[in-house]
Order: C-alpha cells, then structure tokens, then sequence
C-alpha cells in the first residue's frame, strides 16, 4: 500500500504540472491539434477542428484536470486510498476524459488499475490512524506555519505564473520589484526559523560541510549524466529557464542566482512543502518532482519537458533530502547558491573566452 501511495501522489503531481504546462501553451497545443487533425479522414476531422476552434476549451480542459490531479493529491497524502476507492476511480476516468496529454491518460489508465486492486487492510487501516511519521527536530507544525507556508508558495507560484498581476512598469525595475517583495514575504514569514536554523549552521558549519560535500559529488555524477543525455543523445539544448538566464545581465543574473533563489526557492520548495509533507520519502519525491517541472515549464515541447526536467528534478531531490537528514534549511541554502555560483562562473569564464 505504501508504494501505490507514493505512485499516487507521484501520477498526480506529474498530472497537475502537465495540465498546468497544457494551460500555458494552450494555444500552441490548440494549433498543433488542429494540424494533426487535418491528416484525418472524413466527419472525424471535421468534428476534432470544430471541437478546438473554441480558444477556451483547452485551458478549460487543463484547468478542470490540474483541479482533479489536486484531489487525487489530497486523498493519496492522506493515505485514504482504500477508503475512497469509488471517488479516486471516478476521478481518474474525469481525469482522462479532459486530459490534453497522452501522458496523464497513461497515468490515470494506471491508476484504475491500482485502484481496483487494493483492498481496504487491516494494516492501511492501522496506518491510517498513525498520522505523525517523521517530523523534523524543532520544527514548529502549528497552524500559523502551515499558512505561512501556503501563503508563501502561493504568492511564490501566483508571480511567477502570471508575472503582470503587479501594476507596476516593466523591464528590469519590474522584475527587481517583483523578486524583492517575494524575498521579503519569505523572510518575514519565517524569519524565526531562519535565525534559529542560521544560528545552528555558522556554529556547526565544518560538520555540515563533512556531511553534505560527499554527497553533493554523488549528485553531480547523475547530475551532469542527465544533462548529457538530453543535451547529447536527444539533441535537446538548453532549458528556457536556462535560456533566459543567459540573456540577462550578470548584475541581474548572479544576486539572482546566487542570493535571492537559494533563499526563496529553499524556503517554498524545502521548507513549506516540509511544513505540509512529514513522511521524508514523499517530501522528497514532492520536492523534486514540483521543482524539476517548474524549471521547465515553459518548455515547448513535451520531449524537452520531460528530459530537460530530470537535472532540476535531481538537484531538488538531493536538496529535499539533506533537509531531511540536517533539519536545517540553511544548509539547503548553502547548497543552492554553490551550485548556482558554479554555474554562474561557468557561464561567466565562458562568456569571457567565447
């Protein structure tokens, strides 16, 4: 039962990020749709281009789907899979019905098929009951921090989704705008965590450094393995994110990469999502998985989705699991921005001798 939670939780993260990614480029994905359709015979054709002249009717489908993968979510975090066997069935058959992606339809088609064959424990009934897993040394779970937490994530994802919500000029002052007041949101938030957690890093800095450096080399090894597979063997270049870091200047880009998103980043995709996950295994897959998407959700296409979101969704993960092991999201910090100010001096000696 514990694994078909885990894949639950997983399928519906993944739904939600693609539905989400359908609902960006609902436009693109319209026209290609209409393009394929046109290779079709007879009143099929007509009907499919009838069906998405409608401009609404894709991101209405994604939005109902990302709505469905989020109930799915719930149910599957709450470990009530066995007891809410008919809704996770109707919803995953409501979840292929508006799906735009043959992936989540693959996914949901799993789902079915996992659902009807668990049955209700003895043992998924005694887990049920036993609510407090794992939960971090010294971290406060009161009702304050989860909202601070969603508050954070929420105004984290709601700017960067839809950057114009802000009346307020465009260009560089904008965006200098924009990211100051979500690193200010953060620190306020949760600036007793931070001093707590600073406090406990700068005296036990040598010891974090023994722990974590052995295991930041590990990662690097799957790190750079992914980005060559999808760089080398796909044929793929480089992200969007990545892409637009490169075109900024660098006294926008290194405080930016190295300050601002180890601190905001850490503290949605580590520290809130910490506050609603308590099991480490499910913590670390949600970390991952949500900070892999995000960094290539404006991908164009699905391919480059998938594969160019492997790298970020190894570094999230090994970030989400040295939070588990140290409780301390400085640490994470630390972790982030030498990953960033490598890659920024990187691009910066290339930039020099190119």
């Amino acid at each position: 039962m514990k694994k078909k939670r885990i894949y639950f939780i997983t399928s519906s993260i993944i739904q939600m990020l693609l539905s989400i990614y359908s609902f960006l480029n609902a436009e693109t994905i319209r026209q290609t749709i209409i393009n394929n359709a046109q290779s079709l015979y007879g009143n099929l054709s007509d009907k499919v281009i009838s069906t998405f002249s409608n401009t609404s009717i894709i991101p209405a489908m994604s939005g109902v789907c990302t709505i469905l993968g989020l109930v799915i979510l719930i149910i599957a975090i709450k470990d009530k899979l066995s007891s809410k066997k008919i809704l996770v069935l109707i919803l995953s058959i409501a979840s292929i019905l508006c799906s735009i992606q043959d992936l989540i339809i693959v996914l949901m088609i799993v789902n079915i098929i996992l659902i009807l064959k668990t049955k209700k424990t003895k043992e998924s009934v005694r887990k049920n009951t036993n609510k407090k897993i794992t939960v971090l040394d010294r971290c406060d779970l009161s009702n304050k921090c989860l909202v601070s937490g969603i508050i954070v994530a929420a105004v984290y994802f709601l700017l960067m989704l839809f950057p114009d919500i802000l009346p307020i000029p465009k260009g560089y002052l904008k965006a200098i705008i924009v990211h100051l007041f979500i690193l200010i949101v953060c620190l306020v938030l949760f600036k007793d965590h931070l001093k707590r957690d600073f406090y406990a890093f700068r005296v036990n800095f040598k010891s974090y450094m023994s722990y974590i450096f052995p295991k930041l080399g590990i990662m690097y090894i799957f790190y750079i393995s992914a980005n060559i597979i999808a760089s080398v063997v796909l044929k793929l270049g480089n992200s969007v994110n990545q892409q637009n870091i490169e075109a900024m200047p660098f006294w926008f880009t290194i405080p930016l990469a190295v300050v601002w998103a180890p601190i905001v980043e850490e503290i949605v995709f580590r520290g809130c999502f910490r506050r609603l996950i308590k099991n480490d295994k499910v913590f670390v897959i949600v970390s991952a998985l949500i900070f892999g998407m995000v960094h290539t959700m404006s991908e164009a296409s699905l391919i480059s989705f998938v594969f160019l979101t492997i790298p970020y969704s190894l570094l999230g993960g090994f970030l989400a699991y040295i939070y588990t092991k140290t409780n301390n999201i400085c640490s994470n910090m630390f972790c982030h921005s030498f990953h960033n100010a490598l890659a920024m001096g990187i691009l910066l000696l290339s930039s020099l001798l190119g």
